[in-house]
């Protein structure tokens, strides 16, 4: 049997998708948002954050759930990374 150091994280990955009238809610777990295409509305903590494709950001553990959406009546892809 192998083991797997103490450092080393298993990563998971999912893709949403989401049109002008959905919303997508994380809960406040570390995870990486990255916006595929797009554009992204995403609330953490009560602030208000924009991001176009090709950025990403960290989502810092949070007792308060983060909320996607898109913007500009236009579909957004994301994936999310959790480590």
């Amino acid at each position: 049997m192998t083991s797997i150091p103490s450092h080393h994280f298993v990563l998971s990955q999912y893709e949403i998708r989401l049109r002008d009238d959905e919303v997508f809610s994380l809960q406040g777990a570390m995870q990486t948002l990255y916006v595929v295409s797009g554009r992204a509305w995403i609330t953490l903590d009560g602030k208000d954050i924009f991001l176009s494709a090709g950025q990403r950001m960290t989502i810092p553990r949070s007792k308060y759930a983060v909320v996607i959406s898109a913007m500009k009546r236009r579909e957004v892809v994301c994936e999310i990374i959790e480590a």
